[in-house]
């Protein structure tokens, strides 16, 4: 298991205060680093700026075991700090947060990370903005009252290249 454990991410670089929960997020981020050394597992980030929502798809996930959550961002800018930290194999994406929207951050993470999959969601219904984060890199775009039925199917078929992005 050595090696596993690349980054720690701090809230506060000068007083090296640790971001995201303190010891429990050390805690968390070790146990989650070496859950994600199984090959058969899937790893998925889930990104929205909505605690409650991110809170469903959480539970939607981890109903299947092969899934593991890796973490949890709640904007642009985090989502783009804790895919580099985690190096998730899934990512899902909401497209409109503060700070950083996911149109930004899913062309930013798929130039360091060109396997990580990133399938957009909102719970717009417009064609510039599924087709802005199409272009951005992610695989699919699903709508937010979609997640519960469709979610776990995305990410079978995106990881299996049975998803086509249109």
């Amino acid at each position: 298991m050595r090696g596993l454990c690349r980054y720690i991410i701090f809230a506060d670089q000068t007083t090296r205060r640790p971001a995201f929960g303190g010891l429990s997020f050390f805690r968390r981020y070790h146990v989650t680093t070496m859950a994600t050394s199984d090959p058969h597992r899937t790893t998925v980030l889930i990104v929205d700026d909505h605690r409650l929502f991110r809170a469903g798809v959480r539970a939607v996930l981890e109903e299947y075991p092969e899934i593991v959550i890796v973490g949890e961002a709640t904007n642009g800018l985090e989502a783009v700090n804790h895919a580099r930290a985690f190096r998730p194999r899934v990512i899902v994406m909401d497209v409109d947060m503060p700070y950083m929207d996911g149109i930004q951050a899913t062309r930013l993470i798929k130039q360091e990370l060109q396997h990580t999959t990133i399938i957009g969601l909102s719970v717009n219904e417009s064609r510039t903005i599924r087709d802005a984060l199409l272009e951005a890199g992610a695989v699919t775009y699903l709508q937010k009252n979609d997640v519960d039925i469709d979610l776990y199917r995305c990410i079978q078929q995106s990881l299996g290249g049975q998803l086509s992005a249109s």
